[in-house]
């Protein structure tokens, strides 16, 4: 049985699982992956990752990271049925608070995570929040499956739109800043 279901297997979520993978924190059949497209399916495969379809992602391991794009989140949850017993979810969708994820999906504490464009390299530093009614080892296991891309820091969940603003559009105002330089 799976370990890890990746729900959205873009850059974000293939370069998370590749640290991950890389590290030993999992190994390629404790995880299985949902991807909209052929390419993202064909890099799930090339990695040893079972490949599962919308929604059967969301019941397939005891925890489920949600890598969506946050718009696409939307759609797709509409028609989707509570998941019991839920999983541990964990979310790198920016926008989504915790609470609205679990409501979309039926409940269980949400852990958000916000890790940044350097996941791709290995060089990324995770704003981790962790809520109340998380168990321990679920606990631990986020902060290993992030810590696989960078340092993890703990934030609590009122901060975690700073995180947002400043750990995705603060790397675009430095570019447009030093494009700015260079002109």
């Amino acid at each position: 049985m799976a370990r890890l279901a990746v729900a959205g297997f873009g850059k974000l979520g293939s370069a998370l699982v590749r640290g991950a993978l890389a590290r030993g924190v999992v190994q390629a059949a404790e995880v299985c992956v949902w991807a909209r497209s052929e390419p993202r399916r064909e890099l799930a495969a090339e990695m040893g990752l079972a490949l599962v379809e919308w929604p059967q992602i969301l019941h397939a391991a005891p925890t489920v990271l949600l890598s969506l794009k946050p718009q696409a989140f939307e759609v797709m949850s509409v028609n989707v049925p509570h998941v019991t017993p839920a999983p541990q979810w964990i979310s790198v969708m920016g926008g989504w608070r915790a609470a609205d994820v679990a409501a979309k999906l039926g409940g269980g504490p949400v852990i958000r995570a916000l890790p940044r464009v350097a996941a791709s390299v290995g060089a990324s530093t995770t704003g981790l929040c962790v809520p109340a009614g998380v168990p321990r080892d679920a606990a631990e296991f986020a902060r290993r499956f992030f810590g696989a891309i960078g340092p993890v820091v703990d934030v609590d969940d009122a901060s975690m739109d700073a995180v947002t603003a400043v750990g995705a559009s603060g790397v675009g105002f430095a570019c447009a800043f030093m494009e700015a330089l260079a002109e």
